[in-house]
């Protein structure tokens, strides 16, 4: 522990032996974790830090980015958008709303854009075609989404479709969220100029994915698309 805060990071891989893992950070934290649709996950008191779940052992999973002027302390909370970026809506680690203190009441909010919004990764960005893209998704059924904008000779084996379930944040824990992977079961290029059909597998049951809205990112080349599709998954 560290000033009250723990370095301790633990991980959960339900499909491995033993399940449970506990690593060390590069730094302290109480502050909250949202999944990015890029599958890494950034935490921040000042300067954000990025995980690599598939990252080496120990501190290679964790990477420091670009600080803040604000920090983020107790009470702090954080959602993803669906334009990739991260709201962060900072702390109160006081009894009541005190302007003067060593950390005062913050009442600012920031937007975080990651490293996959740098404009030079922006052709990578596809956009999904809104009104040619299903918005309520069946248990074990396929559904189709269109996108526009990737390459003409679209590179299959660096798409990748994630549904995310929005968490609910407080008090520095990002609750209930949950980042699924779709399967790809075809992809149909060029229905029209650098427009793509995307036929996709749901989730078999609500194990999975409970019941709710999710948001859907089309990843490509490890690129989330210009602006997530609000889906529904129907019970």
């Amino acid at each position: 522990m560290e000033n009250g805060r723990s370095k301790l990071c633990h991980r959960l891989v339900l499909w491995e032996m033993p399940w449970f893992f506990q690593q060390e950070m590069c730094f302290s934290s109480t502050v909250p974790r949202v999944i990015q649709p890029d599958r890494t996950m950034p935490g921040t008191q000042i300067s954000p830090v990025l995980y690599h779940f598939r990252g080496g052992k120990g501190g290679s999973k964790f990477r420091e980015l670009a600080p803040s002027k604000i920090a983020c302390m107790y009470h702090s909370s954080s959602s993803l958008l669906p334009d990739g970026k991260i709201l962060i809506a900072n702390s109160n680690t006081n009894p009541g709303y005190l302007d003067k203190a060593l950390f005062p009441t913050e009442v600012r909010v920031e937007k975080f854009s990651p490293h996959y919004l740098d404009p030079k990764l922006a052709k990578f960005r596809p956009e999904i075609v809104l009104d040619q893209s299903a918005n309520q998704i069946n248990y074990g059924k396929r559904f189709t989404v269109q996108i526009r904008g990737a390459d003409k000779a679209l590179d299959e084996q660096k798409l990748q479709v994630n549904i995310y379930y929005p968490a609910f944040t407080t008090h520095g824990i990002s609750m209930n969220q949950r980042l699924v992977q779709l399967g790809t079961v075809q992809v149909i290029k060029n229905v029209a100029p650098k427009t793509h059909n995307i036929i996709l597998q749901a989730p078999i049951n609500g194990n999975i994915a409970p019941p709710g809205y999710y948001m859907l990112f089309v990843n490509y080349n490890g690129v989330p698309c210009r602006r997530a599709m609000w889906v529904q998954m129907l019970p």
